[in-house]
């Protein structure tokens, strides 16, 4: 990816900067991180302010293809399986442990 980065030029010819390259690493480096941080943050307060809403999702049977949060196809989040995991994991731990 790096020599992509330093290898890419625009239109007129013009590479990125060394800055400009920085900030694209930062900014995939901060997006798989903070998508996860987000859902879960949310997920916990939703879940306090609507606890009616865990009861009927024990209940609920999702229909197959109706929730593409990470996208579909060839625009597919890479980071996708990773994401679902950290998700997961934390609402599983963060629910059998509520009181």
């Amino acid at each position: 990816m790096m020599d992509e980065l330093m290898g890419v030029e625009d239109e007129n010819g013009r590479k990125l900067r060394d800055e400009e390259i920085i900030n694209v690493l930062l900014m995939y480096l901060n997006a798989g991180h903070e998508s996860s941080a987000h859902v879960t943050i949310w997920a916990t307060v939703l879940l306090h302010q609507h606890p009616d809403c865990l009861c009927n999702a024990r209940n609920m049977t999702p229909k197959a293809g109706t929730f593409l949060p990470f996208g579909a196809g060839s625009h597919m989040c890479p980071g996708n399986d990773l994401a679902k995991i950290e998700i997961a994991a934390f609402l599983h731990y963060f629910l059998v442990g509520y009181e």
